[in-house]
């Protein structure tokens, strides 16, 4: 079971834990720190933070394929699946989508991250993109 380290720095109380995610395709560990509270709430405030965020780890439900990226997953795992399975028109549509609507959007967002709300908020934010397109994208992003 994971506990982490809650310290007082500065302005603020900050956890810090160690997750293990994937570098290359192998699992490694690292260091993170994540802003819990100001300073000016008590430490119970933090611990309360800290333990919501560590729950999931300590139930066993994240594992290191959901700390990856979800840019990361299309390009690596989910482009090569349709390149392989499907036709090449096809292939070529999702990969224009994916580079021209969804990779910047993404940013740093991780599988585990995701829920409805965030990709009905990502297709919300596409503007000059017809009704059609905008359910291409949905479908390959696999929101319904």
């Amino acid at each position: 079971m994971q506990r982490g380290a809650i310290q007082k720095e500065r302005k603020s109380w900050f956890l810090r834990y160690w997750e293990t995610v994937l570098v290359d395709g192998k699992p490694a560990r690292r260091r993170v720190c994540v802003r819990l509270a100001p300073a000016s709430d008590d430490r119970r405030t933090a611990e309360l933070a800290a333990d919501k965020i560590l729950h999931p780890f300590n139930a066993k439900q994240v594992t290191p394929e959901s700390s990856m990226l979800v840019s990361d997953f299309i390009r690596d795992i989910y482009l090569p699946y349709v390149k392989q399975e499907l036709r090449p028109s096809t292939y070529k549509g999702y990969k224009e989508i994916f580079e021209k609507h969804l990779k910047l959007r993404l940013g740093e967002t991780r599988l585990r991250d995701v829920r409805t709300v965030t990709v009905q908020r990502l297709l919300n934010s596409i503007d000059g993109v017809g009704h059609r397109s905008l359910l291409h994208i949905k479908s390959e992003t696999g929101s319904e």
